[in-house]
């Protein structure tokens, strides 16, 4: 699929969605967060959800809507077993991939997530980083991250809730950030 100038979100994932696969598809263009998977505290797991060969570019912000919101692929609330992998993210101002699990009502409520061989590519303005994750047992291994601006290339937090642990980082490229891992 080709999916252009869209608001909010170019693709959705709600909760409870199991087993789906997000694959080759190219966003561009769009308000808000280009592939977003969001589960509430009050629905059940999303759980072993693939995203993966897709191209999200050119993510907007021309609204407030009070949280990050631009965001080329966000991962929020009660999920498991999210695969990330082989993505190509850019020009966006917020964050490239962010699986952080806040999600309105669910604080850091996923596990064992793996962000793998995406390259993502952040620009002098990127606010958050090019991949932010907080999620528990996950793995961010294999990516390629490029920015041009004072933002960490890959940002281990858990917004309200204390770090996540344990998070394997390994054999990721970051090149021109000012900070690598923070």
């Amino acid at each position: 699929n080709v999916i252009t100038n869209t608001k909010r979100h170019a693709i959705y994932l709600a909760g409870g969605a199991v087993g789906c696969v997000v694959d080759g598809n190219t966003i561009d263009t769009t308000d808000n967060i280009g592939i977003q998977s969001n589960t509430y505290s009050n629905q059940p797991y999303t759980d072993s959800c693939i995203i993966s060969n897709n191209v999200v570019r050119n993510i907007t912000k021309s609204i407030n809507y009070g949280y990050d919101s631009s965001i080329c692929i966000g991962v929020y609330g009660k999920h498991s077993r999210t695969k990330i992998i082989g993505n190509i993210c850019g020009g966006y101002i917020d964050c490239g991939i962010d699986v952080s699990g806040v999600s309105g009502d669910v604080i850091r409520a996923g596990v064992n997530a793996m962000v793998e061989n995406n390259s993502v590519q952040g620009s002098s303005i990127v606010i958050q980083g090019g991949i932010r994750i907080s999620d528990i047992d996950a793995i961010i291994n294999g990516n390629r991250v490029e920015s041009a601006s004072s933002a960490p290339s890959i940002v281990i937090a858990g917004g309200t809730a204390p770090v996540s642990t344990p998070v394997v980082i390994s054999n990721n490229t970051i090149h021109t950030s000012s900070t690598g891992v923070a």
